[in-house]
């Protein structure tokens, strides 16, 4: 608890540890089953069908985009 209240009260703190977080954030995304039978290698979302732990600061803009559409 007391390690919360420095993060959010001291803003060099907080960016410190925002920063670590971001750096090694990782995705990962599985299909359902439908999914699984519906995304061929020529629909839209091919490339980001299948992603096992990849690191959030490495994606190209457009997987990202995608993966934010696809969600939604």
């Amino acid at each position: 608890m007391q390690v919360t209240l420095e993060i959010n009260i001291e803003p060099s703190m907080f960016e410190y540890v925002h920063k670590i977080l971001m750096d090694n954030k990782v995705v990962s995304i599985k299909p359902t089953k439908q999914g699984n039978s519906a995304i061929d290698s020529f629909h839209s979302y091919a490339s980001v069908k299948w992603i096992l732990q990849k690191l959030i600061t490495i994606f190209f803009e457009e997987q990202w985009l995608f993966i934010q559409v696809f969600v939604e």
